[in-house]
């Protein structure tokens, strides 16, 4: 029980430096950074579409950036520079400070809020 009670005194102090910090560790999250990346194909309309080798790694330069960047929200947009200066926009970030709203992932590509 000694532990239990230790392991939860450390929580509850542990929680509100984490919420102080979460914003500047978000921030910290964008930039520009060499990465692997793993190229799969993973769709095609075209039936007969020939898919490149699965095993293919490449190194990319990555660009975060913050699109939206305020006390309450931070939107980071992440771009793939590949090749030759190619820009493929890969994905992005969505970070809302206590969000009132969460969407459960349902099963079977349906979501509820």
């Amino acid at each position: 029980m000694k532990k239990l009670s230790t392991l939860f005194m450390a929580t509850a102090f542990a929680v509100p430096a984490l919420a102080q910090s979460g914003k500047e560790n978000i921030d910290k999250l964008c930039g520009c950074f060499e990465i692997s990346f793993k190229y799969a194909e993973t769709f095609s309309p075209d039936k007969d579409y020939k898919y490149h080798d699965r095993d293919i790694t490449m190194g990319v330069t990555e660009l975060a950036i913050p699109i939206v960047n305020n006390k309450d929200r931070v939107v980071i947009q992440h771009l793939l520079i590949v090749g030759n200066g190619h820009i493929v926009k890969h994905w992005r970030e969505d970070w809302t400070y206590e969000n009132p709203v969460q969407w459960n992932y349902k099963g079977d590509k349906t979501w509820e809020k």
